[in-house]
């Protein structure tokens, strides 16, 4: 399936917070699309958005579903399966509800 949204430059704002001793989770990629563009960002658009990084160097995985910038190292992402998404999301929604309370 075919992303709707191109969500490489708000991963991107994120993963240069990031480091190889200091990765991002799936929670924490998904907060900062949200953050930068304010939709949940689907499956497929991290999916497509997180490989396309990867084969230019510019996201590395550290084979535990965590992920830094990368050092310009073309790799390949390991695809986000749909309970690993949805358990993401569960752990991001009191996030979100907080974030979405009038103030």
């Amino acid at each position: 399936m075919t992303p709707n949204v191109d969500i490489r430059p708000f991963l991107r704002r994120g993963l240069a917070r990031s480091s190889q001793s200091s990765p991002l989770t799936l929670v924490d990629l998904i907060e900062t699309v949200d953050a930068f563009n304010k939709i949940l960002a689907t499956r497929d658009e991290l999916n497509s958005g997180i490989s396309s990084l990867a084969e230019t160097g510019e996201v590395s995985e550290d084979g535990s579903g965590r992920y830094f910038a990368g050092h310009g190292q073309p790799s390949i992402a390991r695809e986000i399966d749909e309970a690993t998404y949805r358990s993401a999301v569960t752990e991001y929604q009191p996030q979100m509800a907080e974030r979405l309370k009038p103030s």
